[in-house]
């Protein structure tokens, strides 16, 4: 063109326009997209036919394992019950609600993870059945609302001879839910009686803040076993893996690492007509310190052997302690130093002294008390020398020398106290890690032998007088 007789010459700026996602397909495309959808909600409708409606008990195999920066740190394997005295009539959001579980037999390493130690639940039995998609809606969204997903008949294949469905689900775009930024998967449906037979499920959370930020990555497997004429839970498997960093208020990083947590849940057997029902929720840590390891049932729980750990995991939580020394001590370790007033030794030592009030001090040259506040008030001084008293320094050092240099350096000769070595079973590397918190142990113990307090307050504190009088004065401890 011209304008006034004159060339005009445009020019153009390249730029980038994001546009809008569009799915094309073909007829065939949609078809399939819609038979998916409409395979599934006749799969969920059939849920309280192909799934027991009466009470039924599992006898289950429970693994969960964690890695800390590729390293493997801890290993909880355990025997469990699972009783559902409801069936499956109808939905409900928790494990809690439902079942009732009961641990029989359990095996522990000790934790060596730094990071999380502090985090991890003693053991996520609820956790692990929640990814049941015939049971449970917490966080199984497609129990909720299929609506938020694109599903498409990806493909057809052959189960026990038996034809069955491949459903891919992606959650859509514009969703933003609390299952992830991204949830993902495929559902494996058979196609005679739309039972669920396989889901496999990927999520992915992510958190960026200025001072720190979590990329956290949840691969799922949940299948199940045909048993007489209802489907029931054959093995469940929830992989995380999640990495963590942290900020100053500059912008440097300060931290960096990441966490990785196996947990599974294997059926071993069936149990239905007749059912011994119990009542049981998910045990805390003082529940689990109530279970002994035993050996013998280990070594014949063939479980183990069909699903045996992986080498690297064994050598990497046997580097610093052998793994069948740390199963058999775990309860000895987490219940701190009280498991000693049950050792015969100790026990003996009390007897020896019996007939006396006995102060005692527990230590070791890992774990030692402070000087000032192991020199005795005046009235304990007085009833030492009137030997009315007992004041005994309990060591637990193995190495002799170590124990006489350590009374030494640390200035533990106090006049009328009397100094005994009761070797620890646990190698100093065990020791030292996990148990100079809990050491030095106070102790007051009465006349008749019984503790009379495990947590006694410091020889130099005032306060310690009254207890004293308290033990020493009582009726049937009259002097003659």
């Amino acid at each position: 063109d011209e304008i006034d007789g004159r060339p005009l010459t445009i020019i153009l700026e390249p730029a980038l326009v994001k546009l809008n996602e569009v799915v094309v397909g073909s007829r065939k495309s949609k078809f399939l997209t819609n038979k998916a959808r409409k395979i599934l909600e006749k799969a969920f409708k059939q849920i309280h036919k192909n799934y027991p409606r009466k009470e039924y008990l599992l006898n289950t195999f429970y693994r969960h394992y964690c890695s800390e920066n590729e390293v493997y740190g801890r290993l909880i394997e355990a025997a469990v019950d699972i009783y559902d005295p409801k069936g499956n009539k109808r939905y409900y959001e928790l494990p809690t609600d439902k079942v009732e579980l009961k641990v029989n037999h359990l095996r522990r390493s000790f934790d060596y993870t730094s990071k999380a130690r502090y985090r991890h639940s003693p053991i996520s039995l609820n956790y692990v059945l929640s990814h049941d998609l015939t049971s449970y809606t917490y966080k199984n969204p497609l129990t909720e609302d299929l609506g938020i997903f694109q599903l498409y008949l990806a493909d057809t294949t052959f189960y026990d001879n038996d034809l069955v469905y491949v459903i891919e689900f992606d959650q859509q775009s514009g969703f933003h839910s609390p299952y992830g930024k991204a949830y993902r998967g495929q559902i494996f449906v058979n196609s005679d009686d739309f039972a669920i037979l396989r889901v496999e499920s990927h999520s992915k959370f992510i958190r960026n803040n200025p001072l720190d930020t979590s990329f956290t990555v949840i691969d799922k497997t949940l299948s199940y076993q045909h048993f007489e004429d209802k489907y029931y839970i054959r093995h469940i498997i929830s992989e995380g893996r999640a990495s963590f960093k942290k900020y100053d208020t500059l912008g440097r990083l300060e931290d960096d690492w990441n966490h990785q947590a196996h947990v599974e849940l294997i059926t071993n057997n069936i149990h239905k007509d007749p059912v011994i029902p119990f009542e049981g929720k998910e045990p805390g840590r003082r529940e689990l310190m109530a279970i002994h390891y035993d050996s013998s049932f280990w070594d014949n729980y063939t479980v183990l052997k069909a699903t045996p750990l992986e080498e690297k995991i064994e050598k990497d939580l046997a580097s610093r302690a052998p793994l069948q020394q740390q199963f058999e001590t775990f309860n000895i370790i987490a219940s701190g130093g009280s498991f000693l007033l049950e050792d015969p030794e100790f026990k003996h030592i009390i007897e020896q002294n019996q007939g006396h009030v006995q102060y005692i001090v527990i230590w070791a040259s890992w774990g030692y008390p402070n000087f000032f506040e192991i020199q005795p008030i005046k009235y304990f001084s007085t009833k030492l020398r009137n030997n009315k008293i007992k004041y005994l320094f309990i060591s637990l050092d193995q190495d002799e020398e170590q124990w006489l240099q350590s009374r030494k350096f640390n200035q533990l000769n106090i006049p009328e106290s009397q100094h005994l070595q009761m070797p620890f079973k646990f190698n100093d590397v065990i020791a030292r890690q996990y148990f100079n918190n809990f050491f030095p142990i106070y102790l007051l113990v009465d006349k008749k032998g019984e503790v009379f307090d495990k947590q006694a307050k410091m020889p130099s504190n005032s306060e310690l007088k009254a207890d004293l009088k308290k033990i020493l004065n009582r009726k049937y401890y009259q002097d003659k």
